[in-house]
Protein backbone atom coordinates (compact mmCIF):
# COMPACT_ATOMS: atom_id res chain seq x y z
CA UNK A 1 0.00 0.00 0.00
CA UNK A 2 2.90 2.34 0.73
CA UNK A 3 4.18 2.00 -2.85
CA UNK A 4 0.71 2.72 -4.21
CA UNK A 5 0.43 5.84 -2.05
CA UNK A 6 3.88 7.02 -3.14
CA UNK A 7 2.99 6.52 -6.82
CA UNK A 8 -0.29 8.40 -6.33
CA UNK A 9 1.31 11.35 -4.53
CA UNK A 10 4.21 11.58 -6.97
CA UNK A 11 2.00 11.39 -10.07
CA UNK A 12 -0.36 14.02 -8.64
CA UNK A 13 2.56 16.34 -7.90
CA UNK A 14 3.96 15.90 -11.43
CA UNK A 15 0.54 16.37 -13.05
CA UNK A 16 -0.04 19.52 -10.98
CA UNK A 17 3.25 20.94 -12.22
CA UNK A 18 2.45 20.14 -15.86
CA UNK A 19 -1.08 21.54 -15.65
CA UNK A 20 0.37 24.72 -14.16
CA UNK A 21 2.67 25.17 -17.13
CA UNK A 22 5.81 24.05 -15.28
CA UNK A 23 8.09 21.11 -15.84
CA UNK A 24 7.66 18.15 -13.52
CA UNK A 25 10.48 17.65 -11.03
CA UNK A 26 13.05 15.25 -12.51
CA UNK A 27 13.24 13.42 -9.16
CA UNK A 28 9.49 12.70 -9.38
CA UNK A 29 9.85 11.36 -12.92
CA UNK A 30 12.67 9.03 -11.84
CA UNK A 31 10.56 7.80 -8.91
CA UNK A 32 7.61 7.14 -11.21
CA UNK A 33 9.81 5.26 -13.67
CA UNK A 34 10.90 2.98 -10.81
CA UNK A 35 7.34 2.47 -9.57
CA UNK A 36 5.37 2.30 -12.83
CA UNK A 37 7.95 1.66 -15.51
CA UNK A 38 8.96 3.97 -18.33
CA UNK A 39 6.43 6.18 -20.08
CA UNK A 40 5.30 4.57 -23.34
CA UNK A 41 6.38 6.58 -26.38
CA UNK A 42 2.78 6.60 -27.58
CA UNK A 43 1.58 8.57 -24.50
CA UNK A 44 1.93 12.19 -23.50
CA UNK A 45 3.09 12.83 -19.95
CA UNK A 46 -0.32 13.99 -18.76
CA UNK A 47 -1.98 10.82 -20.09
CA UNK A 48 0.69 8.61 -18.49
CA UNK A 49 0.35 10.38 -15.14
CA UNK A 50 -3.45 10.03 -15.26
CA UNK A 51 -3.07 6.29 -15.91
CA UNK A 52 -0.79 5.96 -12.86
CA UNK A 53 -3.28 7.89 -10.72
CA UNK A 54 -6.24 5.80 -11.93
CA UNK A 55 -4.33 2.56 -11.36
CA UNK A 56 -3.37 3.60 -7.81
CA UNK A 57 -6.96 4.53 -6.96
CA UNK A 58 -8.25 1.20 -8.31
CA UNK A 59 -5.65 -0.68 -6.28
CA UNK A 60 -6.55 1.23 -3.10
CA UNK A 61 -10.23 0.48 -3.64
CA UNK A 62 -9.53 -3.24 -4.11
CA UNK A 63 -7.45 -3.32 -0.93
CA UNK A 64 -10.20 -1.59 1.01
CA UNK A 65 -12.74 -4.13 -0.18
CA UNK A 66 -10.44 -7.03 0.66
CA UNK A 67 -9.71 -5.69 4.14
CA UNK A 68 -13.29 -4.87 5.04
CA UNK A 69 -16.09 -6.66 3.26
CA UNK A 70 -18.49 -3.95 4.44
CA UNK A 71 -16.56 -1.34 2.44
CA UNK A 72 -18.23 -0.51 -0.85
CA UNK A 73 -16.87 0.99 -4.03
CA UNK A 74 -17.33 4.70 -3.75
CA UNK A 75 -16.05 7.92 -5.22
CA UNK A 76 -16.34 9.49 -1.78
CA UNK A 77 -12.83 10.70 -0.77
CA UNK A 78 -13.48 9.51 2.78
CA UNK A 79 -13.17 5.93 1.51
CA UNK A 80 -9.49 6.39 0.61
Amino acid sequence: MRTTQLALETALRALTALSGGRAADQKDLVTLAKLAGPKPDSMDWDEFLCCIIQSAIRKKRRLLVQNNDRTIYSSDPEHF
